[in-house]
């Protein structure tokens, strides 16, 4: 698929590219190779939590492709999750350079902040991703949590319903809801979002 945020700035195709259909000049279609395979070597050290091997095969890709954003967005979600945030922000920072429009660089960018504990700067951060893709579920579920966490439980509520709106699944966004219902005084509203939390998985 053509990737939005590269075409804005010019990176794409990118050098994993081995051969590309243009249509008047612009990029429609580039075939990657994917010879060294680390980006499928981090995804599956991601999927089992390894997160250590998931940050030697990210590396290794994004010295091998430096313009290969899902290289430094996996980079990014490793370090997340090895609690190494001043990594995680190099990453996402990286990601960006390639592709100012990556919602996931964005998030863990917001999270990276928010373990770090500047709230305003991940705040900040997430509102940037919500307003690329105001679909974002998880990006409204961790301004609530902040908004929560700042003692501002109207703001948590709001964000709250947001993700509940865009993903009506999301159980963690149901008991948010309830929390700050409670905190307003809302005590059989709040019993409503924890029944309803309940019954979801």
């Amino acid at each position: 698929f053509i990737r939005g945020p590269h075409l804005q700035e010019g990176t794409w195709p990118n050098s994993r590219t081995i051969h590309t259909v243009t249509a008047s000049g612009v990029p429609i279609l580039a075939i990657e190779k994917d010879e060294e395979k680390y980006t499928y070597r981090g995804q599956q050290a991601t999927n089992q939590q390894d997160w250590q091997q998931a940050v030697e095969a990210f590396s290794q890709e994004v010295k091998a492709h430096p313009d290969n954003e899902l290289g430094w967005v996996g980079l990014a979600n490793a370090y997340l999750n090895q609690r190494d945030f001043d990594q995680a922000l190099e990453a996402t920072q990286q990601a960006l350079k390639v592709a100012p429009g990556t919602e996931t660089a964005l998030l863990y960018e917001g999270l990276a902040y928010l373990y770090k504990g500047d709230a305003a700067k991940a705040l900040d951060a997430l509102q940037r991703a919500v307003k690329l893709n105001e679909e974002y579920y998880i990006a409204y579920y961790y301004m609530g949590l902040i908004y929560e966490q700042g003692q501002d439980p109207r703001s948590a509520y709001d964000n709250a319903l947001k993700a509940i709106e865009q993903n009506p699944g999301f159980r963690p966004a149901y008991e948010m809801a309830a929390r700050a219902l409670r905190q307003l005084g809302d005590e059989q509203n709040a019993r409503a979002y924890e029944e309803a939390a309940k019954k979801l998985k």
